[in-house]
């Protein structure tokens, strides 16, 4: 931390590539560190992002992933940092949160990224194609009934 402030993630939004079937995968972007109202990443080490509760706290301690710092310019852009997701979501997440990972270790708090729930009801019925579970389910109650 600088002083009383606490360097923040800025912009983080995550990007769905084929979340469903329980499985959140896409991307998390953000950008570089605020410390107040400035872009300062001089003490940011990475970045770490994990899955939240719906108070904004990680729910584990393993990281789902990390990236470097020192990317970053005096802009507050979305498309300096990425981290890959592709993991199950646990009972109590509801989103990502990205914190900074300073020398004295996990910042006390990150940004909060909510996660679209329906996205992980989906049923993956190919690589490119994908369906709502009950959407699905009506489609093979139809089908049973025809025969």
């Amino acid at each position: 931390m600088t002083g009383c402030a606490i360097p923040l993630a800025c912009e983080a939004v995550f990007q769905d590539e084929g979340t469903g079937e329980g499985l959140a995968r896409g991307h998390i972007h953000f950008g570089p560190a605020l410390v107040g109202a400035a872009v300062d990443e001089a003490n940011v080490l990475r970045y770490e992002v994990y899955w939240a509760d719906s108070c904004e706290d990680r729910v584990e301690q393993q990281a789902l992933g990390r990236s470097v710092s020192g990317l970053g310019d005096a802009c507050c852009r979305t498309d300096v940092y990425r981290v890959s997701i592709d993991s199950r979501k646990p009972s109590t997440a509801t989103g990502f949160v990205v914190y900074a990972v300073l020398e004295s270790g996990l910042a006390p708090v990150g940004v909060y990224v909510h996660l679209n729930e329906t996205l992980l009801d989906r049923a993956i019925i190919s690589s490119k194609a994908t369906t709502a579970a009950p959407a699905l389910v009506l489609l093979f109650a139809a089908l049973l009934m025809l025969c």
